[in-house]
């Protein structure tokens, strides 16, 4: 099964979905099986301790084992997958505490970018920033389209206030975060909050208030930090 889940290509994150099939142009091998791999987990097709065997991976895109190998270091060294030398490989397990940990990860680089964006770059980037901000509010309650519109977000916040140093790093990681962000649920009161300084996030970023905007993004992560996984709250 081919994912047609977008999150990042080793350019730095684009803010549409196109199919995972279509990989930029002369990209390398080991970034195509990157890819590949990265989006069904993220995606949830290939599950939290689900063997992975390379030559299977191999024969479905038509490469040999040593990309296949490679590529799935990328995804180690993200914690998408472990490795037991001449035992397995699998898909890493995901604990509430990882959900909680990537949401302050990326609570801590959407801050930033929030004031690179408002403080440095022209309106009509701010306005389009907040259309989106006003997507993730409306979609707080639906695990899926909260995913995909807070990660819209992120990769749009990237790609306009980042540098070349944070599109390449920050996006090697978007399949991880995406993982934690479908992975994690919130009750009523969490996800209240967090609609609520979402709101004056997006209002924020409209009027130009860099101050506000900045408290409303640490807020809004401060809130979804107290995310649940399966139910149960994480510490």
């Amino acid at each position: 099964m081919v994912s047609t889940l977008s999150m990042g290509n080793d350019r730095g994150p684009v803010s549409g979905a196109r199919p995972l099939t279509m990989h930029p142009a002369g990209a390398p091998l080991s970034s195509i099986v990157f890819r590949h791999v990265g989006a069904q987990i993220a995606e949830g097709v290939l599950p939290p301790g689900l063997p992975i065997d390379d030559r299977i991976i191999g024969d479905e895109l038509g490469v040999s084992r040593t990309p296949v190998r490679e590529g799935l270091q990328r995804l180690e060294r993200i914690g998408l997958v472990e490795f037991s030398p001449g035992r397995f490989t699998r898909v890493t397990p995901l604990t509430a505490q990882d959900v909680q940990d990537w949401y302050v990860f990326a609570g801590t680089q959407v801050v930033a970018l929030i004031d690179a964006v408002v403080a440095n770059l022209e309106e009509s980037i701010r306005l389009h920033a907040a259309s989106i901000v006003d997507e993730v509010a409306r979609h707080v309650d639906e695990p899926e389209h909260f995913t995909r519109s807070y990660l819209t977000l992120y990769n749009y916040l990237l790609a306009q206030g980042g540098t070349s140093v944070h599109r390449t790093i920050l996006g090697e990681t978007t399949f991880a975060l995406a993982r934690a962000l479908r992975a994690g649920t919130h009750d009523a009161d969490t996800s209240g909050l967090t609609a609520q300084h979402l709101r004056l996030l997006g209002d924020a970023l409209r009027s130009g208030d860099r101050d506000l905007a900045v408290d409303s993004a640490r807020a809004v992560h401060l809130a979804l930090g107290r995310t649940t996984e399966g139910g149960r709250r994480t510490p």
